[in-house]
């Protein structure tokens, strides 16, 4: 862990957060009269760019493995930019799920109904600290000067 900055354990911890909450049964409920199910973020009640945003977060989580492992790897962008875009995609489409909330599946019998859950509401704000980790970093690349981002050809 000393090879990752503050940012990038902020990313790491959002990341590992929001993945692991993804399991638990709070993103929605399901009410049919005396009945009720609750659902994870996975399942199919819920919106697809959810699971996308969710891929998203594995992509960002195995980002800040690679770095913590010391393992090279050249971006086209600063790691920085990598994290505060993958971060501000994935708050969007956190908050495009928010906004739209789970699918009722059309069914429209009285006493049945479908809302959102704890988790879902609270998600975003992991987005947010995902993008918030990403400028940390990128503060940290800007202050370190040119060599901690990529390599830029001699001026002619």
């Amino acid at each position: 862990m000393d090879k990752l900055s503050k940012g990038e354990q902020v990313v790491g911890g959002a990341s590992a957060l929001l993945l692991v909450m993804s399991f638990f049964s709070l993103w929605a409920k399901v009410e049919a009269g005396p009945l009720t199910a609750r659902g994870n973020a996975w399942d199919s009640i819920l919106p697809a760019f959810l699971k996308l945003a969710l891929v998203l977060v594995l992509v960002a989580l195995v980002l800040v493995g690679l770095k913590a492992s010391g393992t090279t790897l050249t971006l086209p962008v600063t790691w920085g930019l990598a994290y505060t875009g993958l971060g501000a995609l994935i708050t969007l489409l956190l908050l495009l799920a928010v906004l739209i909330g789970p699918d009722d599946g059309g069914v429209s019998v009285i006493g049945f109904e479908v809302s959102r859950g704890f988790f879902l509401l609270l998600s975003p704000l992991f987005g947010a600290a995902i993008a918030v980790g990403g400028y940390m970093h990128m503060q940290g690349e800007t202050a370190a000067g040119p060599a901690a981002g990529p390599a830029t050809p001699p001026a002619a």
